[in-house]
């Protein structure tokens, strides 16, 4: 992978790599009332549940959204990793949040050419909140 970061001062660091025809994107924001992490690839994998658990691991967030989204095309080359109430094609949802984080929203929009699976989800130890909606303070990574 080629790999091109910065540090930000007083605080922050964004990551841009490529591999092979794809790219990933860190961009990280420390702050003493709040901190913000994304991370962002166009890589092809036909299941994501694996990074997915390695950014967690990585990042830890006390919240996080995941947003996967393709073609019509490439979203039905994915895996069907499981099945019930919460599966989604490409990502095992349960195994993801099954030891430290609850849903908070599990969405799979279909639109006329692509598809947006929106997940949500907090930590087990304290729900965000009581209501289930999509606020602008439940940014990715977010530690409050």
């Amino acid at each position: 992978a080629k790999i091109d970061d910065f540090i930000f001062k007083p605080f922050g660091y964004s990551m841009n790599g490529l591999l092979g025809p794809g790219y990933f994107t860190i961009h990280i924001t420390p702050q003493e009332n709040c901190s913000f992490v994304s991370f962002e690839t166009n890589i092809i994998l036909k299941d994501y549940t694996a990074l997915a658990q390695k950014v967690l691991e990585c990042f830890g967030p006390k919240q996080f959204i995941l947003t996967l989204m393709g073609n019509r095309a490439s979203m039905t080359r994915l895996n069907k990793s499981t099945s019930g109430p919460n599966a989604k094609p490409g990502i095992a949802i349960d195994k993801i949040c099954k030891k430290a984080y609850q849903i908070e929203d599990n969405i799979l929009l279909k639109f006329e050419h692509y598809d947006l699976i929106f997940l949500q989800c907090s930590t087990k130890s304290k729900r965000v909140s009581g209501k289930r909606s999509l606020g602008v303070d439940r940014a990715v990574g977010k530690k409050t």
